[in-house]
């Protein structure tokens, strides 16, 4: 599992983990978004094609940004939550 301690801990174990992200979710393939659900602590499940699942849980902290979606090369706002809830500027 690619998880914040592997993709921040040293830059081995970091290349590793984004190298086994590019080949599950890249070069095996296509891999489509089937759904998205949302947890009350800020967090959001991803259920892809293939039976993937990507969770990405908040820490919740005040004032610091958990996690974002966006479209690459685009100029769209991006979805932020930070400290565990919506960024009002996300909506706005």
């Amino acid at each position: 599992m690619a998880t914040q301690a592997v993709l921040a801990g040293s830059d081995d174990a970091a290349h590793f983990g984004s190298s086994w992200l590019d080949t599950l979710l890249v070069k095996e393939g296509a891999v489509i978004v089937k759904g998205i659900s949302a947890t009350k602590s800020g967090g959001l499940q991803l259920a892809m094609s293939n039976g993937f699942c990507l969770e990405v849980v908040s820490d919740t902290v005040p004032d610091e940004e958990d996690w974002r979606l966006f479209e690459l090369r685009s100029d769209a706002k991006h979805f932020v939550i930070e400290g565990g809830k919506i960024d009002p500027w996300s909506l706005s």
